[in-house]
């Protein structure tokens, strides 16, 4: 059987509306599509433009760095040169405790003297304004007597500036005076036997060097009544003692110090004692090298005999009984006399 034409029709009608549709839906699809890619492309250009940013605050802060180490590497070169200028001129002024003569101290110590009792307001400025550049103590002796030059680095010196300075004094003093002779203690000596001053350095530990007086072993221990340890004072009353030491009796002693002997690193520390007004004992004690023990030893024999000898122990002593007089030369460098009642 035939079909109507209008069933034609309308499934004409109906597949167009079909189509239709399915473009519509198609390009709508493809809208969104694009659409996502638009704004994925612009969300893209956001993220490239906020990491430009970054990059350029990054170099930024890069060349501020760059430019702050520069700047501290600058500072810590003029910091570096300027401590080595200050150092170079503290050396410098070392040179003004070495003498032109062996043992002997040098301009900065003028018009000072050894065993003297004053100081011009001159030389006391001269030595404060040393100590202020050179970073060294100085120290004029015990008392009101100057009897003895000290000088050591002071207290507040750093360890390394400490360290440059007593090593450029070392220096300084071999190359001024030549070969020292080193004692039992590891310290330099220097002796002048025509102005009796000898001077004593010793770098390791205290860095201190040391002027003083001293005696020859003919006038430090004899029978004249000016030596330092007189034989003769044995017997006398005490106002003898008293009035050659400038000391006072005190508890039945009279205690004082006198020059050293020899090359040592001690003054002599001298004790009389005192019974019934007079002088019943005295005893000295100092340090000092081989050479000048064996010297005193040879002195001793000489103006005063053949001693006894008594080298048991490892010590030398030496005894005159006859005139009350012991001697011991130690192996570490003592020097005990002994005169009158043991």
């Amino acid at each position: 059987m035939a079909l109507p034409k209008s069933t034609f029709v309308m499934g004409i009608v109906t597949l167009g509306l079909f189509g239709v549709a399915i473009y519509e839906t198609a390009g709508k699809k493809g809208g969104a599509a694009d659409r996502r890619h638009l704004d994925d492309d612009d969300y893209d250009d956001e993220d490239l433009e906020d990491n430009d940013l970054e990059v350029d605050d990054d170099d930024e802060s890069l060349e501020e760095y760059r430019s702050f180490e520069a700047e501290r590497e600058r500072r810590r070169a003029e910091e570096a040169e300027q401590t080595e200028r200050e150092l170079a001129k503290k050396k410098a002024g070392l040179r003004a405790l070495v003498g032109a003569e062996v043992a002997m101290p040098g301009p900065l110590f003028a018009g000072i003297a050894l065993d003297d009792t004053s100081t011009s307001i001159a030389a006391s400025e001269r030595l404060a304004e040393f100590s202020r550049a050179t970073s060294f103590s100085v120290d004029l002796g015990t008392g009101d007597k100057h009897d003895r030059f000290s000088i050591s680095p002071d207290e507040y010196a750093s360890y390394a500036e400490r360290d440059e300075l007593c090593g450029e004094l070392n220096t300084l003093l071999g190359t001024t005076w030549g070969s020292a002779y080193l004692d039992d203690d590891g310290a330099a000596l220097w002796t002048n036997k025509v102005t009796r001053v000898r001077a004593r350095f010793k770098a390791r530990t205290s860095c201190e060097l040391v002027f003083e007086r001293y005696d020859e072993p003919a006038t430090w221990l004899g029978t004249s009544g000016t030596s330092t340890v007189p034989l003769s004072w044995l017997g006398k009353p005490k106002k003898v003692v008293e009035d050659a030491v400038g000391s006072a009796e005190s508890g039945g002693v009279i205690e004082w110090t006198a020059h050293g002997v020899g090359a040592g690193r001690e003054a002599t520390s001298l004790t009389a004692t005192i019974e019934n007004g007079k002088v019943t004992r005295i005893a000295a004690q100092t340090f000092a090298t081989r050479p000048t023990r064996e010297a005193l030893a040879e002195h001793l024999r000489r103006t005063l005999g053949t001693p006894k000898v008594d080298e048991t122990s490892g010590d030398l002593r030496l005894a005159w009984p006859a005139r009350r007089l012991t001697v011991l030369l130690a192996e570490n460098g003592a020097v005990v006399v002994t005169i009158g009642a043991p």
